[in-house]
């Protein structure tokens, strides 16, 4: 059964496999879980992706045998998809671990199937509500369901909804950012700042953006002390991380990229590895999925990132203002299924930041090209700088008759066709 659907995997995308084989055997998953030493989930509104593929990297050159879900398939799907394909590339050879990717809307549902030993929590914010609702819903939500559960727990101690669910009862670490370990932009939007114990306003000593931070209560609840921690961050062409377990260079780009690369870092020494093997495995490390993914464009360079909410949409713009030189922008905005049919979260996005002189043009496109263009308006775009080109590979075509710098941020289902785009007409610089 297995390996039929491992054959079909190669003539199809990637959730298709799962979708046949668990309509032949609603048990699959569970089964082939059971071929597998130890499971890792990785969730999280952002930087789970980069996180997953970090880990799955690290842990794949130091000799693990591993399935993962590298393609981002993160529903049920596609997770029972990749052991389906890792079945198949294994040959029924036992898998160390796996390494899964799991929306934060799917834990419920997966968990009734297999049960992860180690579980990564990232970071929440507001995040297609036509799916999750409020931040606090799906937090609670996702705390009733590891109640049933053993896991271990891997948590970003600055962000105080993550930091919730280490008052479960379970075994956690936590990861975090020094006080003035960077100097990030900061936001005019913040998600709620308000203790979850007692309602209180939290009382932050540091906010890096957002609600991260360092935050305290009166009533006790607060930031833990991270077991890991990024003492002094530099950003260059890639990321130089210092660390109270050990220094790293990580051949990423975009600063809050960090907090990514600290808790794959510490997913791999909570599974037995070294800060040297893990070095080591950095080296080879590049990005080729739209997460943060330059490419070359004669004396210019493209810089590709995915935004599905006002927190990403923030922290891709502030990374382009760190570029002091005339650039210019696409902003491909779709509304199908899997971006969330809501795209008011535009609103709450600060797209003032990029008005300015060095913003030479903006193009707009997608499905939702003209909302966001009206949107730029409001920002105080001035007209002449905005354009609309609704068909993505058109719009690139556009952008690299110019020669300037540019910064492409999508949104989900528009991130592949933009991709490709590029790939199409432009080198791939792999860190």
């Amino acid at each position: 059964m297995a390996h039929k659907a491992s054959r079909i995997l190669h003539k199809s995308g990637s959730n298709l496999p799962g979708v046949v084989a668990r309509k032949i055997d609603k048990d699959i998953l569970k089964k082939l879980a059971n071929n597998t030493d130890k499971i890792i989930f990785i969730s999280g509104t952002n930087g789970k992706t980069t996180t997953s593929q970090i880990v799955g990297h690290i842990l794949s050159e130091n000799g693990f045998r591993i399935i993962h879900n590298s393609e981002g398939s993160n529903m049920i799907t596609g997770i029972t998809t990749a052991f389906i394909k890792n079945e198949g590339l294994l040959r029924r050879k036992k898998a160390d671990i796996a390494v899964i990717e799991i929306d934060e809307g799917s834990i419920e549902r997966v968990t009734k199937e297999i049960q992860p030993g180690l579980m990564v929590f990232t970071n929440f914010f507001r995040d297609q509500l036509d799916r999750f609702g409020e931040i606090d819903i799906l937090v609670n939500k996702i705390g009733d369901v590891l109640k049933r559960t053993a896991v271990k727990l891997i948590l970003n101690a600055d962000d105080p909804f993550v930091t919730r669910l280490g008052y479960l009862g379970l075994e956690a670490e936590y990861f975090g950012l020094g006080k003035h370990a960077f100097a990030f932009e900061q936001h005019n939007m913040i998600e709620s700042t308000f203790c979850p114990q007692c309602g209180e306003r939290l009382q932050y000593k540091h906010t890096h953006y957002g609600q991260i931070g360092h935050y305290s209560c009166p009533c006790g609840f607060g930031r833990k002390s991270p077991k890991y921690e990024i003492k002094h961050l530099e950003v260059n062409e890639g990321l130089s991380i210092k660390t109270n377990v050990g220094d790293f260079s990580v051949p990423i780009l975009g600063s809050y990229n960090a907090i990514n690369a600290l808790a794959a870092i510490s997913v791999c020494i909570e599974s037995g590895l070294s800060p040297e093997q893990i070095q080591n495995a950095l080296s080879t490390f590049h990005v080729e999925n739209g997460r943060m993914e330059r490419f070359e464009h004669r004396d210019n360079h493209v810089v590709l990132n995915l935004a599905k909410n006002p927190a990403g949409m923030n922290v891709s713009l502030s990374e382009s203002n760190m570029n002091h030189e005339r650039k210019q922008y696409l902003l491909p905005l779709n509304d199908l299924g899997d971006d969330g049919r809501d795209i008011s979260w535009i609103w709450d996005a600060d797209y003032e930041k990029i008005n300015s002189s060095l913003t030479d043009r903006i193009i707009c496109s997608g499905l939702r090209a003209e909302d966001m263009a009206v949107r730029l308006k409001y920002a105080g775009i001035p007209e002449h700088k905005l354009e609309i080109i609704q068909n993505v590979d058109l719009a690139v075509e556009e952008l690299l008759k110019r020669q300037l710098n540019s910064y492409v941020v999508t949104n989900y289902s528009a991130l592949q066709p933009t991709r490709k785009a590029f790939v199409n007409r432009l080198k791939n610089v792999k860190g």
